[in-house]
């Protein structure tokens, strides 16, 4: 074996980097680093640049549920019928100015009560008392069925006169049958009811002048195209001898057959609007045919009376017709 030269060492040969070798220079590592760290920062951009656009889109929505909301309110606010909504516990959580006023009330005496604590007593038709939890708005929310114009007694802080009320009150349900709020729509209708009163006794002191009217006197109404007799006064019925009874019901066509010009001055007077007076000889049964005067008054919005006096010596001679617009 030879010997190496004092000194001396084998040369170490440097490796060449040849194409396709797996190790990369610093220069290109730094490179495809600054790569992915721009698509990442250009992503980064586009998803705060969607981002922003949604926020603004739900800024946009929440500013014009809020401009609703106001819209909402306002109109609430000027209805003129009283409106209340509560919760589905029953806590009160709006009620409009009119509403306010029906009740005798102000926001503080109402917002956040529940609606069977709120300072009304209600009250029966008949007078009697209903009980807090027996209220509109408190029955509906423990039956969780509607309520139509149902008139109440109310008396509001501090009086003593029953104002009657009437009430509808709508229930609103979640998609699990949940009751989640109450709706009531309510206004004053003591006024209603007074005129009702007024026209139910002027009807009863009509119906009691008709009655003892000393004249006889018939009511044609119009029902399905032609008058037909709907009612008649003691006289009538007397003048009649019973048989105006089983005219009752029938139509003015076929009880004055045999009277036509009764049957026209009938239609003339509704047709015109007016009154009118026929001298008119009419047969009354189990007698011989004697002159009348006979009236036909039109009553709005759909009758006729028809009236007739008997007429005697110079009466008969002197009756004329007449008409009165």
């Amino acid at each position: 074996m030879g010997k190496s030269r004092l000194g001396t060492h084998p040369r170490q040969k440097r490796p060449r980097l040849l194409a396709g070798d797996k190790r990369s220079s610093p220069r290109r590592t730094q490179g495809a680093l600054e790569g992915r760290v721009a698509e990442r920062t250009r992503k980064l951009a586009e998803a705060n640049r969607l981002l922003a656009g949604r926020l603004a889109e739900v800024r946009k929505m929440e500013k014009a549920l809020a401009e609703s909301e106001r819209t909402y309110r306002g109109l609430v606010s000027n209805l003129e019928v009283g409106i209340l909504t509560a919760s589905g516990d029953g806590v009160v959580d709006l009620v409009n100015r009119k509403g306010l006023a029906i009740l005798g009330l102000t926001e503080k005496e109402v917002l956040g009560l529940e609606t069977s604590r709120l300072p009304l007593a209600f009250f029966r038709e008949d007078g009697s008392p209903v009980r807090p939890e027996d209220g509109p708005l408190a029955r509906v929310i423990l039956t969780g069925e509607p309520l139509r114009d149902e008139p109440a007694g109310l008396r509001r802080p501090g009086e003593e006169a029953i104002a009657w009320i009437s009430f509808s009150v709508f229930p609103e349900h979640d998609a699990r049958g949940n009751l989640v709020r109450v709706a009531a729509v309510f206004s004053d209708i003591g006024e209603r009811r007074r005129l009702e009163e007024e026209l139910r006794e002027s009807r009863e002191r009509f119906q009691f002048l008709f009655r003892h009217f000393p004249q006889p006197t018939c009511v044609f109404r119009l029902e399905k195209g032609d008058l037909v007799l709907v009612e008649a006064n003691r006289a009538a019925f007397a003048a009649g001898r019973g048989h105006l009874e089983g005219l009752l019901g029938r139509r003015a066509g076929e009880i004055f057959v045999n009277l036509p010009e009764v049957y026209l001055s009938l239609w003339t007077a509704f047709e015109g609007r007016r009154s009118l007076k026929r001298r008119i000889d009419i047969r009354v049964p189990e007698s011989s045919p004697s002159p009348y005067a006979v009236s036909f008054v039109f009553v709005p919005p759909d009758m006729v009376l028809l009236h007739a006096v008997k007429l005697d010596g110079d009466d008969a001679e002197t009756a004329t017709e007449r008409e009165t617009p």
